[in-house]
């Protein structure tokens, strides 16, 4: 019996707390209930209106993240334009870098562009590629688009110097023609336009007999000196290779870009601009730009046909 009482008692007193918990818990507070639309009151009996169900909250991180972003954006891109202003060159108007008038360079860019070709297609390695680096300096103060019959009135006219004042073994002005037809003609153009007193010397293939022969032919026509000459590449080359001519006695070396049936020029046939570009290499490259070297002139560009 006494153990039966201990159980009920703690029976008891296990009921008594659990009835105590149970009172001391908080009440839990009712749901608030709509009334009017999306209307409710707040816990102080006041109106509130509760925002759409479906209405997506604002994320103000994303807006101030896409406002710092598009800032960024707006800085990155006014540094690239003042890049590209720093590295903008500007181009002279009217009279070029290399005195000539009309579009700026363009004799450069002729002469550039050849040598470009040249390379490629000489297969040069990149040493001899640097070997020449055409420069504004190098060309005479002359428009590039006109003919061999217009140059006594562009230039201050080194071919009209008395005979006195000319070098030996040398000519004051050379025309370069791409072949030995081309030279008489230019020879024809040269006597009725430019009006000399004297004559131009043909250096190229013709006269008949050996090539030596015609070599010290056109060696002793040049001794003295003489105004105007006519020549081709090679031949001009062989007469420096064997300082029959020297080339410091020459004033202007006209390029003369006339162009034959097939559209081609000193510059665009291969034979001749390989020709031209090792009569440079060779002879002219330690001359062209100073004050003693020659000037160069480039004839006929517009007469291409491109």
């Amino acid at each position: 019996m006494p153990k039966r009482s201990a159980r009920a008692a703690r029976a008891l007193r296990a009921a008594d707390e659990a009835v105590a918990v149970k009172t001391a818990a908080p009440k839990a507070q009712p749901a608030a209930v709509s009334v009017v639309g999306r209307d409710d009151l707040d816990l102080d009996g006041n109106w509130t209106s509760l925002p759409e169900a479906d209405a997506e909250p604002m994320d103000v991180t994303d807006v101030s993240v896409n406002r710092h972003t598009k800032k960024r954006a707006a800085a990155a891109e006014e540094d690239v334009i003042s890049a590209k202003k720093k590295k903008r060159k500007k181009k002279p108007k009217g009279v070029t870098p290399a005195g000539v008038e009309g579009e700026p360079d363009q004799a450069l860019s002729r002469l550039v562009a050849a040598w470009t070709a040249e390379v490629r297609a000489a297969s040069l390695a990149a040493l001899e590629a640097r070997e020449v680096t055409p420069a504004s300096e190098w060309f005479a103060a002359t428009e590039v688009q006109e003919a061999l019959s217009e140059l006594p009135a562009r230039l201050d006219f080194v071919a009209q110097r008395p005979k006195s004042q000319l070098a030996a073994k040398a000519a004051s002005v050379i025309v370069l023609c791409p072949s030995a037809e081309r030279a008489f003609a230019a020879l024809e153009e040269i006597k009725e336009a430019w009006q000399l007193k004297t004559k131009v010397v043909v250096l190229a293939a013709h006269g008949g007999g050996k090539k030596s022969d015609q070599v010290a032919r056109q060696a002793k026509a040049i001794e003295s000196g003489a105004p105007v000459a006519v020549a081709t590449p090679g031949r001009l080359q062989r007469l420096l290779d064997e300082d029959l001519l020297d080339v410091s006695g020459v004033r202007l070396l006209v390029l003369d870009l006339s162009v034959d049936r097939k559209k081609r020029d000193l510059l665009t046939l291969p034979e001749t601009r390989r020709e031209t570009f090792g009569l440079l290499r060779k002879h002219l490259l330690r001359l062209l730009g100073s004050d003693a070297g020659p000037k160069l002139v480039l004839c006929g560009v517009g007469d291409r046909g491109d």
